[in-house]
C-alpha cells in the first residue's frame, strides 16, 4: 500500500503524509515537501483573507486606551476652566475682561479672543484627539470606515480653525457669538461706538 495513502480520508493529506513518510523511513523527503506544499497552502489561504492581514494588536488597542484617556482628561479640564471663566462672577475668572474703554486702546485686546474662543477650540481638539487614540487602532482595519472618518474629522477641524482665526485676529470686539450673555451687551454698544467713529 502506498504510504501516502494510509489514513489521509481521516487525518488529512497534510498530517497523513507526513506521518507516514516518518514512520516508514522512505519518502521522508517527500513528506517534507508534501508539508511544506501544505504549509505554502495554509500561507496563500491566510493572505487571501482580508482578515489576515488587518490584525489588531491587543497591546496596540491598550496603547489607544491609555492615550485616549489622557487626551480626555485634559480637554475636560480645559474645557471646565473655559467655562468657569464665562460664568463665574470672581475677579480671578473674569480676568479676560477688557475694563478700558474701547476709544482709549491702543493694542488689540488678546485676553478675550484667547479665554471665549481659542482655549475652547484647543480643548475641543484635545477631546477629537483622544477620539482617534480610542477608535485609530480598532477601525484601522476597516478601511472604509477609517477612510470616512478622516474626510469627515480633518475638514471639520479646519473649518473650526478658520473660524476661531477670523473671530480673533486683529478684532477690537469678538463677534457678539463668543461673549457670555452678561457682557454682551456692554459689547454690543462698544461695537456701535466703533461703527459711528468710523463714519
Amino acid at each position: 500500500m502506498p504510504a501516502d495513502g494510509i489514513g489521509s480520508d481521516h487525518i488529512g493529506p497534510c498530517l497523513s503524509s507526513w506521518c507516514c513518510g516518518a514512520s516508514s523511513g522512505k519518502n521522508t523527503t517527500a513528506g517534507v515537501v508534501r508539508q511544506e506544499g501544505c504549509d505554502g497552502g495554509e500561507r496563500r489561504r491566510r493572505e487571501g483573507n482580508p482578515a489576515c492581514h488587518h490584525e489588531v494588536k491587543t497591546s496596540d488597542i491598550l496603547a489607544g486606551l491609555v492615550i485616549g484617556v489622557v487626551l480626555f482628561l485634559g480637554a475636560a479640564l480645559l474645557a471646565s476652566v473655559c467655562l468657569w471663566w464665562r460664568i463665574g462672577t470672581s475677579a480671578s475668572a473674569r480676568w479676560w475682561v477688557r475694563r478700558e474703554p474701547i476709544e482709549h486702546r491702543r493694542t488689540y485686546p488678546f485676553s478675550e479672543g484667547i479665554a471665549l474662543v481659542l482655549l475652547p477650540v484647543l480643548a475641543e481638539t484635545l477631546a477629537m484627539l483622544g477620539l482617534v487614540a480610542v477608535l485609530g487602532p480598532v477601525l484601522a482595519p476597516v478601511e472604509g470606515i477609517t477612510l470616512v472618518a478622516a474626510l469627515g474629522a480633518v475638514p471639520f477641524q479646519a473649518i473650526l480653525y478658520l473660524v476661531a482665526h477670523r473671530a480673533t485676529w486683529q478684532r477690537w470686539i469678538l463677534p457678539l457669538w463668543a461673549y457670555p450673555a452678561w457682557s454682551r451687551e456692554t459689547r454690543r454698544r462698544e461695537r456701535a461706538l466703533l461703527a459711528r467713529g468710523r463714519r
